[in-house]
């Protein structure tokens, strides 16, 4: 049964490689179901996005590039308890043995 959400939008796109521009881990989930519960902003715990800040930060390819844009969201056996302030990378490793399922969602942006 799900106990806990994460997301993790990133752009595989970016010249520097990876670049995160959402870490959310933690959030609860609804018991036996795969959606997270209205309300409040305060949804989960914040790791730290490609430019070391709490949050997300929306798509900013270069001039003239379109980036793809990875949406994902993981149901997990368990919460994380790790602490705020983590990077995607450990996120992805504390998560691997109580990851249920996920599926992510890709979107293009270009300016």
């Amino acid at each position: 049964m799900t106990q806990s959400i994460t997301v993790i939008v990133d752009d595989r796109d970016a010249p520097l490689g990876t670049w995160d521009h959402w870490v959310e881990f933690d959030m609860p989930a609804e018991p036996g179901s795969f959606r997270i519960p209205r309300g409040g902003d305060d949804l989960g715990l914040d790791g730290i996005n490609s430019w070391h800040l709490p949050g997300y930060m929306g798509p900013c390819p270069p001039d003239d590039e379109e980036h793809r844009y990875y949406f994902t969201v993981f149901a997990l056996r368990s919460p994380l308890g790790l602490p705020p302030g983590v990077d995607s990378t450990q996120v992805y490793e504390a998560m691997e043995p109580d990851v249920i399922d996920s599926v992510t969602l890709m979107g293009t942006y270009g300016r």
